[in-house]
């Protein structure tokens, strides 16, 4: 089972998620269906088995503005990316906005953690080497503040570059 929440459609576009073996997709729209309250339902449904993605361009953390992605001109404003006709092009949305969404519509933060990290590691098959703080493994990860999940720092092999 995987949960996929789009990081920008969660907050301006919609959620999109697999509720079954079957990949039967559902896309719920905010201003339509109560995501405040769904999103929680559904994520307690799928327990250890939720997996945070984020359609994140590059532009993600940038200001509003005009990037470019795969050639193309995009256009940031807030969270959304766009193509010039208007077609959305991603999200300017990372993972870390991602948990802190799900912290936001009530998920706890160590479930939240979990599925932004080593849930997607074993889905593709790397929780012996990522997802997860142990001896043997990579150590990359961030650290944020428990008040607000502020980014306070950023590691790769365990060694702090940010």
């Amino acid at each position: 089972f995987v949960l996929m929440v789009l990081s920008g459609c969660l907050m301006s576009f919609g959620l999109a998620l697999d509720i079954s073996d079957t990949f039967n997709g559902l896309m719920m729209i905010p201003n339509l269906i109560g995501v405040v309250v769904l999103f929680p339902l559904v994520a307690r449904m799928k327990g250890d088995k939720l997996v945070l993605i984020t359609d994140c361009t590059r532009a993600g953390g940038l200001a509003d503005g005009e990037y470019t992605l795969g050639g193309q001109p995009i256009f940031v404003k807030g969270i959304e990316c766009r193509l010039a006709d208007g077609t959305i092009a991603g999200s300017a949305t990372n993972l870390t906005d991602g948990v802190r969404n799900c912290v936001r519509f009530g998920i706890p933060l160590e479930d939240a953690v979990r599925a932004a990290s080593l849930v997607p590691a074993g889905e593709i098959g790397l929780e012996g080497e990522i997802g997860s703080l142990e001896v043997g493994k990579r150590a990359d990860f961030i650290l944020l503040s428990q008040k607000d999940l502020a980014l306070k720092g950023v590691f790769v092999g365990g060694r702090r570059i940010a």
